[in-house]
């Protein structure tokens, strides 16, 4: 029984672990064009994404909460930053280049912050309503079964 009830609290304590785990403040990625990638930003830090080509295009959703300023020396960097006293928003960042449209989440945290975000090559691409795959699961999900 105490063996059961140890292993048990083992358990708990590793997944409780695993879904609160911070992220790395400083990390490359190879970005899937098909998926968001998500940033956490910290009220009074900046944070640097750095793409594989230069930007030719940025829109953002909340531009009241959140600062984007392309860099004048780097023309694929950009720094982001949430505006003083923001706590608890979150909105998204399209950026477009010659070769790709890049989508991020950005969050704001007061535990997780993400100083330099290195883009190191893109791959997919956005899923489009004409592939059959994705009919598929868009029928499994409204129907719940595939006919």
């Amino acid at each position: 029984m105490f063996f059961k009830l140890l292993l048990s609290a083992l358990a708990l304590l590793l997944m409780t672990s695993v879904t609160h785990a911070k992220v790395q403040r400083i990390s490359s990625i190879s970005k899937n064009l098909g998926q968001v990638e998500k940033i956490y930003l910290n009220d009074g830090l900046i944070s640097v994404i750095e793409l594989p080509e230069a930007v030719a295009e940025i829109r953002i959703g909340n531009q009241k909460d959140f600062k984007i300023i392309p860099s004048e020396k780097f023309p694929n960097e950009l720094t982001l930053f949430l505006a003083k006293g923001t706590r608890d928003v979150f909105t998204n960042l399209i950026v477009r280049t010659g070769r790709g449209v890049y989508v991020f989440d950005l969050i704001s945290s007061r535990s997780n912050h993400q100083d330099y975000l290195k883009v190191t090559g893109a791959y997919g691409r956005p899923v489009s309503n004409n592939d059959q795959s994705s009919k598929l699961v868009q029928k499994v999900l409204i129907e719940g079964r595939v006919k």
